[in-house]
């Protein structure tokens, strides 16, 4: 586990900024400088503040966070939050990345984040995430690339407190066998992503479109049932 907290960055101009571009494994990556614009920040809290609702010092974890850039662009705009972001690869979510795109969003949006962030390494059968009950948990466009679906919703379900949502966004398909076009994976059914989380005691509560251009892409509030 890792944690971050930045108490004071020194803003600079966001026209100074492009694409911020690194290496792993010999091969050249970039966070294009369409990410990190001032005007995609905010229209990307304009589409998700009003579903997530964050509330101060709420415990915020996200399954499959990538970079952490969401999760980074959703501080700007919110009270302090504890953020757990989980991933399987450390290539993409450590320390040394995280904090240049902290430190990237911040200069562009001319605004600091007050939230601290912690990371957690998992695997395909466990998030790896410490056993504290979360007010919320983020699964972002990832559900899909889960090799073992069954065993990561029942490491999330016990992750997430009584009264706490669940959040998971993804394209959803009309029709069956049709594949995400990025990875390749099959997109799901709507019927068949519910009836996944009703095994897991887990049921639908809301449904949110936080994109008007985007009718597939769908964001589901799960809850407990008690």
């Amino acid at each position: 586990m890792f944690k971050i907290q930045l108490l004071l960055i020194l803003l600079i101009p966001a026209q100074m900024f492009g694409q911020y571009e690194f290496k792993i494994d010999g091969q050249n990556y970039n966070i294009p400088s369409s990410v990190t614009k001032k005007k995609h920040i905010a229209f990307e809290n304009e589409c998700y503040q009003p579903i997530y609702k964050f509330k101060e010092n709420e415990k915020v974890a996200s399954i499959g966070a990538g970079w952490g850039i969401n999760e980074i662009i959703y501080s700007l705009e919110s009270p302090k939050l504890y953020f757990y972001l989980e991933d399987i690869n450390a290539q993409f979510l450590n320390v040394s990345l995280l904090e240049k795109e902290i430190f990237l969003l911040q200069n562009s949006y001319g605004k600091q984040t007050k939230s601290e962030f912690r990371i957690y390494i998992g695997d395909s059968i466990s998030t790896k995430l410490p056993k504290i009950l979360f007010d919320k948990i983020l699964i972002e466009n990832s559900l899909h690339e889960f090799s073992n679906s069954y065993e990561m919703l029942c490491d999330i379900e016990q992750k997430l407190s009584n009264n706490g949502s669940l959040f998971v966004s993804e394209y959803i398909s009309s029709k069956p066998n049709k594949r995400h076009k990025g990875c390749g994976k099959p997109m799901f059914l709507e019927p068949e992503l519910i009836n996944l989380f009703t095994k897991h005691n887990l049921i639908l509560f809301k449904k949110y479109q936080p994109y008007l251009k985007k009718e597939d892409f769908i964001v589901f509030e799960f809850r407990k049932k008690i």
